[in-house]
């Protein structure tokens, strides 16, 4: 294989990385947020009911839920351990990623 090809197939799996880590980090703190809140009818509909797992949200939906309840002081914990979820681990892939991707 050319090197150009193996930098630029490298260049993509790097943001397909980035891709894939945001939506599994977010998925796990949206999933967290629906069970603490007994995946109640105010959560919104879910995206798909998988036996043994429940009901399956959007990745994002933790975000939206956050804006909409974020004036619920009582809340602010789920928030913050939800941002930890997602956030501790995107800001060790992304400059990895980035860099691989800025060096090749």
């Amino acid at each position: 294989m050319h090197h150009q090809a193996i930098c630029r197939r490298i260049k993509s799996l790097a943001g397909t990385a980035i891709a894939l880590a945001f939506l599994a980090t977010n998925s796990v703190a949206t999933q967290h947020v629906a069970a603490a809140f007994g995946y109640a009818p105010a959560l919104g509909s879910d995206v798909i009911r998988v036996p043994l797992l429940g009901r399956i949200y959007l990745p994002w939906e933790w975000l939206l839920w956050a804006v909409k309840w974020h004036s619920i002081p009582q809340l602010w914990p789920i928030w913050v351990t939800c941002l930890r979820t997602a956030i501790y681990p995107m800001a060790l892939i992304t400059p990895a990623a980035i860099a691989v991707i800025a060096i090749l």
